[in-house]
């Protein structure tokens, strides 16, 4: 019938296009994996089998989230320490379930790897790996060099977020990198100088960086609310 013959078109058009997609994403430039509800893998790109490859855990068949990273756990894979990690497998788990994980990892041969779990609207879990080795690298090459100046170097995004900070701003605010990065640099001043802080944030080109330079001797506020005196520049 005509209703048939139409239902059987639309079937077929969809089934091509969803091909295309397929097509499309297993070209994609990261490592990308679908999993059902159930943590089983149904689909992935071919640098995310690459990934699994790499680390000698993918040997074909069905492939269930949970056992990969318990085999990546006993070939020692990650760079942690054996009493870290049981603790680190429940969390890993529990995130991957509830699609709200995103982290960085060190790998024991040298890799740092990025990942993201996220749940979709059919409960499906969509995760993204990427090799970010390189970047960490050249992070750590950063760090030693502003480490080995008596100054102290902090950067700002164009929001007053703090982007990097050295070991000298680390010692000075009492405050570690990891939770300075990411918080606002207006905390780290008294009110007289936010102000002035905001001029700057605000005077800037859209299309480029801002280029404004100033020296001026303001007061800091440490992590235990002492106060010094420091020249920003």
């Amino acid at each position: 019938s005509q209703i048939q013959y139409r239902a059987a078109h639309e079937n077929a058009k969809l089934a091509e296009e969803n091909k295309a997609l397929i097509s499309l994403i297993s070209e994609a430039p990261l490592g990308l994996a679908l999993w059902d509800p159930e943590g089983i893998l149904v689909f992935s790109t071919e640098e995310f089998n690459e990934m699994l490859d790499a680390m000698s855990i993918h040997e074909g068949g069905t492939a269930k989230f949970d056992e990969l990273l318990s085999a990546s756990l006993e070939k020692n894979l990650h760079l942690l320490e054996p009493e870290q990690q049981s603790h680190w497998y429940k969390q890993r788990v529990k995130e991957f379930y509830a699609g709200t994980h995103q982290g960085e990892y060190e790998m024991r041969d040298g890799r740092a790897i990025t990942a993201i779990d996220r749940k979709i609207s059919n409960g499906f879990i969509a995760s993204i790996r990427k090799d970010i080795t390189h970047i960490k690298q050249a992070e750590r090459k950063i760090r030693f060099i502003t480490d080995n100046v008596t100054e102290r170097v902090l950067t700002v995004g164009r929001k007053g977020d703090i982007t990097f900070a050295n070991a000298g701003v680390e010692a000075s605010f009492g405050i570690g990198s990891k939770e300075l990065v990411g918080s606002s640099i207006h905390h780290l001043f008294t009110p007289q100088f936010k102000t002035k802080l905001n001029e700057i944030l605000d005077t800037k080109d859209s299309n480029a960086f801002n280029t404004q330079v100033f020296t001026e001797n303001v007061e800091a506020v440490r992590k235990d609310g002492t106060r010094f005196s420091v020249d920003v520049r």
